[in-house]
């Protein structure tokens, strides 16, 4: 009987190291994917800022165009 609570214990202790190292993996992997995100999220948010950047250069690049057309059409 004290052998087998002895292996029963030490199963126990080995099935609750198993566990804690699984979740040690777990955590691992989700850090190094919730970091990727990170990254992903702000390479989106840099590439909307640019759009955004760019629409506003294009409508004020429109008149200055336009101002330059007009000016050669007038010499």
């Amino acid at each position: 009987v004290a052998d087998a609570e002895h292996a029963r214990t030490r199963q126990s202790l080995i099935a609750a190291e198993l566990t804690h190292r699984h979740a040690s993996l777990a955590l691992a992997a989700a850090t190094a994917d919730a970091a990727a995100l990170r990254r992903e999220l702000l390479d989106a948010r840099t590439l909307h800022s640019a759009w955004q950047a760019t629409e506003s250069v294009l409508r004020h690049r429109a008149p200055a165009d336009r101002a330059t057309r007009v000016s050669a059409a007038i010499r």
